[in-house]
């Protein structure tokens, strides 16, 4: 099968050429088509590095996105374990904030009670 119908040398062996000369020019069918392809692969390929390198650059960006977040949740147990360290001193020595369980506030006056049952609306009045 001849792929070139049509084709015209445009050096000889041995010949000295500068950069961009014509070496061979074709007139081929199929010749065209398949660089019709090659071009259409080189297109496609290209395109398909520029998703990976937008996907590369969104996962970097992600990435120290999500050491940030890790040096700030860092910080924030640093903070807190020293908090629980400050306020186990207090309780410790039986000064915290908190009232032990059964203890009732001081508020200076009375207080209502609760005796667990509620009046229904026909008994008030």
């Amino acid at each position: 099968m001849n792929f070139l119908r049509r084709y015209r040398v445009g050096v000889e062996r041995g010949d000295f050429v500068k950069e961009g000369a014509l070496l061979l020019e074709t007139d081929g069918p199929e010749l065209k088509a398949s660089g019709e392809q090659a071009r259409a692969a080189l297109v496609s390929s290209q395109a398909a590095l520029e998703v990976a390198r937008s996907t590369f650059e969104g996962l970097g960006a992600n990435l120290e996105n999500q050491r940030a977040n890790l040096v700030k949740a860092r910080a924030v147990l640093a903070n807190d374990t020293r908090q629980a360290e400050r306020m186990k001193k207090p309780i410790r020595q039986g000064h915290g904030r908190g009232r032990r369980l059964g203890q009732r506030p001081n508020h200076g006056g009375l207080l209502a009670g609760f005796n667990g049952h509620r009046r229904s609306p026909a008994s008030s009045g």
